[in-house]
């Protein structure tokens, strides 16, 4: 049951590498994504080593665990936090390697729409709409909610989520390590 231990490669990451989105704004540490991909190859080679230290010991350095988030408006109100954190480009990339590893174990439905390759939020508004005006031209009364959650990331059950993805059989060192980093993380507010 996921004993495999999935290790990090150097031609996995100088991949993983191409794919980080850049001219975005950098981490708590300055270092960009540009930093990492314009670099001297060993990087790829010591970042390698180092993700599956991590792996390993289902652990990771406090420098990737920091975190910022903005604040907007009026500074004593919550409601103004952006719920985006901005990590750091080291643990977006740990991020990249540990989703390519885990995502065969991941299952999905055909009515998921945003946050899925392939799919986007746009095909969900065209289903509300096709939808609206079915009950329309059949003359027959339609009636729909919407609700808001803007908070509802902060309500995630994580060890709920831990369970669902131990069912999946997803490699226990990477349980270890994700659960650590949700345990360890910090946030600055800017």
């Amino acid at each position: 049951m996921g004993l495999e231990m999935p290790m990090c490669s150097f031609v996995s990451l100088t991949s993983l590498l191409q794919k980080l989105p850049l001219n975005k704004a950098p981490g708590p540490d300055c270092i960009s994504a540009e930093h990492l991909l314009y670099a001297d190859e060993s990087l790829c080679f010591f970042l390698s080593k180092l993700f599956n230290m991590c792996i390993v010991h289902g652990y990771i350095p406090n420098s990737c665990l920091n975190t910022c988030k903005n604040k907007n408006g009026n500074m004593s109100d919550t409601l103004y936090y952006r719920p985006v954190a901005v990590a750091t480009v080291v643990s977006k990339l740990l991020e990249h390697f540990i989703l390519s590893s885990i995502s065969p174990f991941l299952g999905s439905t055909d009515d998921r729409f945003g946050f899925e390759a392939g799919h986007r939020t746009d095909q969900c508004t065209f289903l509300l709409k096709q939808t609206v005006s079915y009950f329309a031209t059949h003359g027959s009364s339609l009636h729909a909610m919407f609700l808001d959650a803007p908070k509802a990331c902060n309500q995630v059950l994580h060890m709920k989520l831990f369970e669902k993805l131990i069912q999946t059989k997803v490699p226990m060192c990477f349980m270890r390590l994700l659960k650590h980093w949700y345990k360890e993380q910090t946030t600055q507010i800017k």
